[in-house]
C-alpha cells in the first residue's frame, strides 16, 4: 500500500513539473527600446529601423506598401542594438513594418504591433526629368546611379546631387553632395567611386558615408581626413577598381619633359602605389610599321579612356585624337595589343597580325569591357553622328572583329561628350549611354538604354530639364553596396 502511494506522488508531481514547464515554455527575447522606423538624415529614403533587444538577436521584418509585400531576413550579427537599413523605398509612399525578433536559440518573439512610416516626399528643388520613352520589362533589373549637377538659377545653396532610378524611372534613393561626381565605378565590397574636382577620387557607400578620400598632389601632402596620392592626373583621367581592392588610373609622366608618354598607375586602399607603367617602355619601336610609331607616342596628355578586363589581364586604353587602343597586358608588363584604323595587332613575341576588319572609327573617345569578352568604342566624328561600335577581341584564334553598333540619327538629336558613359549591362546584355541632345538655344542631357540586336530598340529616353547637366551614369545589377563594418 505504501509502495503505490510512493509511485502515486511521483507521478502526481511528475506532472506539475511537466505543467510548469508548459506554461513557462521557452523564453523569447524582449524589447529594452521599442521599434521605430525613421528616415535617414543624409539619405531621405533611407528608412532605418532602430530597436535595442535584452540579449543578441537578428531582426525578422514584413513589409508592405499595399500592393506588394515583402518577408526580410536582414543579414548582420546577431545584437543587442539594432539599426536595419531599407533600401528602394518610393517618395511619399506609406509602407508598414512588422517586426519580430529571433535570438541565438532560434526563439522567436511575437509580432510587434505594426509601424506605420510614409517616406518623405521630393524636395521642391529636385532635379527634374522626363520619360520620354519607357518599357520597364524589357529592361535590365537592378537600378541606375546618376551623378547629377543642376545649374538652374535657385535659392538653394546644393546643386549637386547623387540620384537612383529602378528600371521604371522612379526615384528609390537620392542624396545631395559637395561635388559633382564624373567616372562612377562599383568597387568590390559594395561601395562607389568617383573622380570630383581638384583631382580627387572620393568612395562612399548607401549612407553618403565617405570611404576614402583620395587627392592627387604633386608635394605628398592632403587635407587631414584624406589620403595623398603622387601622382598627376592625365587631363582626360579614368578610374577602374580591381578585384584586388586596388584601382588602375592614367597619369602623366613627371620624368618626361615633353610628356610624349603616359603611365598607368595602381594603387592600393592607403594609396601606396604598387605598379606603374610607362608605355614608351614597353614598345619595341624597331618592330613597328611606318606611322605606328607616331600613333604611340604623344599619348601622354591624349589618354580619354580606360577599360579592364580581369579574365584576361588586359587593361585598354586610347589616344585621344587617334584611331588607336593600346591593350596592356598586366600579367606580362608588357604592350600586348596595337588596334588601330589600319590594322590590327599583337606586340609580344614579334608582331603577330590579327584576322578581321580594322576599327572603323573617326574619333574615339571612350570604352568599355563587357562581359562578353568585347570592347564598346564610342565614337564621335568631328562632322559625324554618334556611333557606338563593339568588336569581338579573341586572343585565342588572334581575330578582332566588330560585331555589333549603333548610330544616332543626327547630332541634335543624341551626341556623346568627353565626359558620357557606355556599359553593357550583364543580365539582358542592353547598352546603357548618355548623351545631350542639342537645340538652337541650348542642349539637354539624356539617358538612354536600347537594346543588343542588330537593329536595336530604344527601351528608355529620361531627358532632363535644360541645365541640368548628367555627370556619369553607373548601373547595377542588384543592391551590391553594403554598410561600412558590416
Amino acid at each position: 500500500m505504501a509502495h503505490n502511494n510512493f509511485l502515486s506522488f511521483a507521478w502526481l508531481m511528475g506532472l506539475l513539473l511537466c505543467l510548469q514547464l508548459w506554461s513557462c515554455g521557452p523564453s523569447t527575447p524582449e524589447y529594452v527600446e521599442a521599434p521605430v522606423v525613421v528616415a535617414h538624415p543624409q539619405v531621405p529614403q533611407l528608412a532605418l529601423l532602430k530597436f535595442k533587444a535584452d540579449e543578441p538577436v537578428r531582426a525578422l521584418v514584413k513589409m508592405t506598401d499595399g500592393k506588394y509585400t515583402w518577408d526580410l531576413k536582414p543579414p548582420g550579427l546577431y545584437k543587442t542594438e539594432m539599426e536595419v537599413p531599407f533600401f528602394q523605398l518610393r517618395p511619399d509612399t506609406e509602407y508598414r513594418f512588422t517586426i519580430q525578433m529571433i535570438d541565438t536559440r532560434k526563439n522567436v518573439s511575437p509580432p510587434y504591433e505594426e509601424i506605420v512610416y510614409r517616406t518623405p516626399a521630393l524636395p521642391a528643388h529636385f532635379p527634374t526629368f522626363s520619360i520620354d520613352t519607357i518599357k520597364a520589362n524589357q529592361r535590365e533589373p537592378g537600378f541606375t546611379l546618376l551623378s547629377i549637377t543642376d545649374e538652374r538659377i535657385t535659392k538653394h545653396p546644393l546643386t549637386n546631387w547623387l540620384i537612383a532610378l529602378d528600371r521604371e524611372g522612379q526615384v528609390m534613393w537620392y542624396t545631395e553632395t559637395e561635388q559633382p561626381f564624373y567616372e562612377l565605378q562599383a568597387c568590390r565590397g559594395g561601395t562607389i567611386i568617383g573622380l570630383t574636382q581638384g583631382n580627387q577620387f572620393w568612395e562612399f557607400n548607401w549612407r553618403a558615408e565617405f570611404i576614402r578620400k583620395f587627392v592627387c598632389t604633386s608635394d605628398g601632402l592632403a587635407p587631414e581626413g584624406s589620403i595623398a596620392l603622387p601622382i598627376e592626373l592625365a587631363d582626360f583621367p579614368s578610374l577602374v577598381p580591381t578585384s584586388r581592392r586596388t584601382y588602375l588610373t592614367l597619369t602623366k609622366d613627371p620624368t618626361d619633359a615633353e610628356d610624349k608618354m603616359g603611365r598607368l598607375v595602381e594603387f592600393k586602399q592607403d594609396g601606396e602605389i604598387v605598379r606603374e607603367w610607362n608605355l614608351g617602355n614597353k614598345v619595341d619601336f624597331e618592330a613597328l610599321e611606318e606611322g605606328e610609331e607616331q600613333a604611340i607616342l604623344n599619348l601622354g596628355n591624349g589618354f580619354v579612356g580606360l577599360a579592364a578586363n580581369e579574365n584576361t589581364n588586359l587593361v585598354y586604353t586610347i589616344a585621344q585624337g587617334k584611331n588607336t587602343i593600346l591593350g596592356l597586358d598586366l600579367a606580362q608588363d608588357s604592350l600586348r595589343w596595337l588596334i588601330t584604323k589600319d590594322s590590327a595587332r599583337i606586340i609580344t613575341e614579334g608582331i603577330t597580325p590579327l584576322s578581321g576588319a580594322p576599327m572603323a572609327t573617326e574619333y574615339p573617345i571612350m570604352l568599355h569591357s563587357t562581359p562578353y569578352q568585347s570592347l564598346l568604342v564610342v565614337d564621335q566624328a568631328l562632322m559625324g553622328n554618334t556611333r557606338i561600335l563593339e568588336y569581338e577581341i579573341n586572343e585565342a584564334q588572334n581575330t578582332f572583329q566588330q560585331s555589333w553598333s549603333y548610330e544616332a540619327q543626327n547630332r541634335q538629336d543624341f551626341s556623346a561628350h568627353q565626359y558620357s558613359d557606355i556599359q553593357r549591362l550583364h543580365r539582358t546584355g542592353n547598352v546603357l549611354f548618355h548623351g545631350i541632345k542639342s537645340f538652337e538655344d541650348g542642349w539637354q542631357s539624356t539617358l538612354r538604354e536600347f537594346s543588343h540586336d542588330t537593329i536595336p530598340e530604344l527601351l528608355v529616353e529620361l531627358v532632363f530639364d535644360q541645365d541640368i547637366r548628367l555627370n556619369s551614369v553607373l548601373h547595377l545589377s542588384g543592391l551590391k553596396m553594403k554598410m561600412e563594418g558590416e
